[in-house]
Parts: structure tokens; sequence; C-alpha cells
């Protein structure tokens, strides 16, 4: 079952499903929109402090969305750090 975090269409749509060993987040947010603008940080920072990988990121056409486009972004965010088994944005290494 999904969890829906964040829904202001037709700037950006975030949602967290559970997985094995965490979850994955999947930002669908304008094109117009970047990184660090504050809709989308809203969301990142719910794992920025945890161990996460940018699993995929796509730029797709969508014309509800402000600009035509949307780039759609999950991120695997895991429930402890999986350490050397997997490249990632450690936060355990950063910690310590």
């Amino acid at each position: 079952m999904h969890e829906e975090l964040v829904n202001d269409l037709p700037y950006i749509a975030a949602a967290s499903q559970p997985v094995r060993g965490g979850q994955v987040i999947h930002i669908y947010r304008s094109v117009m929109l970047e990184d660090k603008d504050d809709l989308v940080w809203q969301v990142r920072k719910r794992f920025a402090d945890r161990c996460h990988e940018k699993a995929v990121e796509s730029i797709e056409e969508d014309s509800d969305m402000i600009g035509g486009q949307a780039v759609s972004t999950a991120y695997y965010v895991w429930n402890s750090c999986p350490g050397s088994r997997a490249a990632h944005h450690c936060v355990a290494a950063s910690s310590g």
C-alpha cells in the first residue's frame, strides 16, 4: 500500500511505497521545479538523513504539468545502512 506524501498538481506529486528493507519514494514534478525548490525539498527532507539512492529518473511529456513536461524520479530509501552491499548516498558514514 502506498502513502501519498504530496499532491500539489500541476506542480508536484509524491508517494511512498514500502518494499523489503526500506521504501521507494516516487517524486513526479514539473520540469519548472528544481531539486532545491521548496516544494521538492518538502519531500526530499523526509529521507535526506537516511541512506538512499536515486534508482531511476526520466523526463516525460505531460500537458497537465506546468511546462508541459514532468521529471519522474524514484529513490530507494533503506531502513538501515546497507554498507558496501549497495552504492548509495550514505548518511551513516558521514554521521560518525
